[in-house]
C-alpha cells in the first residue's frame, strides 16, 4: 500500500474508505489461483493481523491462510475491522479540533483563557 497508488490508510479516511482500500490488498503475491494455497509469513494482509488485531483473531487468520480457501476476504474484512476500531476513537477527537479551528475565536479561547 502506497501514496503513490493511492491505496494508503490514512488517518482521516473513513471507515468505507478504508474498508475499500483494505478489500483491493493482494492477500499472498505468489498466489495464482483461488485455491492454491497461501503463506502467512509473505502476505501483507497478514502482516496488518500482527501488528493490528487480537490474538484469537491472529489464529483465525493463520488458520485460514494456508489452506488457500475461497474465504480471504473474509481475511481482509477482519484486518479491516481491527484497524476501523482503532482508527475511530482518534477521529472522533480530531472533529473535536476540526470544530475548534472552523472558529477560532473558540479555540483561542480554551488556550489562552483571559484571567
Amino acid at each position: 500500500m502506497s501514496k503513490s497508488y493511492d491505496n494508503a490508510v490514512m488517518l482521516t479516511d473513513p471507515e468505507l474508505v478504508v474498508r475499500q482500500k483494505l478489500k483491493t490488498m493482494v492477500t499472498d503475491p505468489a498466489r495464482v489461483r483461488r485455491t492454491d494455497r497461501g503463506n502467512p509469513d509473505v502476505c501483507p494482509v497478514g502482516d496488518l493481523h500482527k501488528i493490528f488485531s487480537s490474538p484469537e483473531t491472529k489464529a483465525k487468520v493463520e488458520r485460514r491462510l494456508p489452506f488457500g480457501r475461497n474465504r480471504l476476504h473474509r481475511v481482509q474484512e477482519l484486518v479491516a475491522d481491527a484497524i476501523v476500531k482503532i482508527l475511530n476513537p482518534m477521529q472522533e477527537r480530531r472533529k473535536k479540533y476540526e470544530i475548534s479551528l472552523a472558529s477560532p475565536g473558540i479555540f483561542w479561547s480554551r488556550i489562552c483563557p483571559r484571567s
